[in-house]
């Protein structure tokens, strides 16, 4: 997810360990308004609206997480691919 998704110009994808999350890690992406005008509530809004739909969470005006351990084998090309078009489409 992280070699795909950081080759997007202007988003940030990089693992994260948070630090109440029992050493699982995170799929955090960010992003500057410059690169992308929208804002995190927005991706959260259309991942869920899409289909199938994702749910993942919002951290801040330009940083979410996605929680990856919860995923089933191959869902992390779905939720990859549909990150792909809502930045994409920007």
């Amino acid at each position: 997810m992280i070699e795909t998704l950081s080759k997007i110009p202007g988003l940030t994808a990089d693992r994260h360990l948070p630090p109440i999350a029992n050493n699982v890690p995170h799929l955090r992406l960010t992003w500057t308004e410059e690169a992308f005008t929208f804002k995190a509530e927005e991706v959260v809004r259309r991942l869920m609206q899409g289909d199938p739909s994702i749910a993942i969470s919002r951290r801040g005006e330009r940083l979410l997480h996605v929680s990856v351990w919860m995923m089933r084998p191959g869902e992390h090309q779905i939720v990859t691919r549909r990150l792909q078009d809502v930045f994409k489409a920007a």
